[in-house]
């Protein structure tokens, strides 16, 4: 994704505030990370927990997948938080493209069975079931070290000849890990899967500025120290 110095699109304007306003973007920081860096910032979007807060959540997802115009035939959600995911931003989809596009979801134990005794996918999955030749989007919260995105991909190669259309998460950090690499550049360069996003630390870091928020020059220090080449660039 690219993006100029100083702007912002809207979508990824209104997704900071809307963020910011449900507290799922917490400001009040330092927040100590598993990386164990202490960040001005922490998102959160297990913190939507109600029917309103997902569909709006979903809305955002959508858009983001709507402007970018890739195309893909199904969500897949990976366990935990991709799950609810999956399913909110394929209705979304539904409603704003006027496109039906397919969901799934990891079953906790696999069914053995109904119609999983005909299926071996459904053993695995609940909704929709990917055909060979189909292409599937990821859908997750977050973006770390791309382990668990490997593993997904594993998982759906084995249901289907598939193509990853992409993955997209809800902010990417923009920071690289505890090898001083860039996590999600790595994870495109050995896959080829792109990955989107609905906001990043930068967008989020010029809604700040706009509204005089001290805790924009937190941020700002903070990805001038950690954040990637590419961040910087746009620093």
């Amino acid at each position: 994704m690219t993006m100029n110095n100083d702007t912002v699109s809207k979508n990824k304007r209104n997704f900071v505030d809307f963020i910011l306003e449900n507290e799922a973007l917490r400001i009040q920081g330092p927040y100590r990370l598993k990386s164990g860096r202490q960040s001005p910032y922490f998102v959160n979007t297990g913190d939507f927990s109600d029917g309103v807060g997902l569909d709006e959540l979903g809305r955002f997802y959508a858009t983001a997948l709507i402007e970018e115009n890739v195309e893909f035939d199904s969500l897949y959600g990976p366990p935990d938080k991709g799950t609810a995911l999956s399913i909110a931003t394929a209705m979304r989809i539904g409603r704003q493209a006027t496109k039906s596009v397919g969901y799934l979801y990891n079953r906790t134990k696999p069914k053995d069975y109904g119609d999983a005794k005909e299926d071996q996918a459904k053993r695995f999955i609940v909704g929709h079931v990917p055909q060979n030749g189909e292409r599937v989007m990821m859908i997750d919260d977050v973006f770390t070290t791309g382990d668990t995105k490997n593993d997904a991909i594993t998982f759906l190669k084995g249901l289907a000849d598939v193509e990853i259309s992409g993955l997209i998460i809800a902010v990417d950090r923009q920071e690289v890990n505890k090898d001083n690499e860039d996590a999600i550049q790595k994870f495109e360069d050995n896959t080829g899967i792109r990955v989107y996003s609905v906001a990043d630390a930068v967008s989020i870091m010029r809604v700040l500025e706009e509204e005089e928020n001290p805790v924009a020059d937190e941020m700002r220090k903070y990805l001038q120290e950690w954040g990637t080449e590419k961040a910087k660039q746009l620093l």
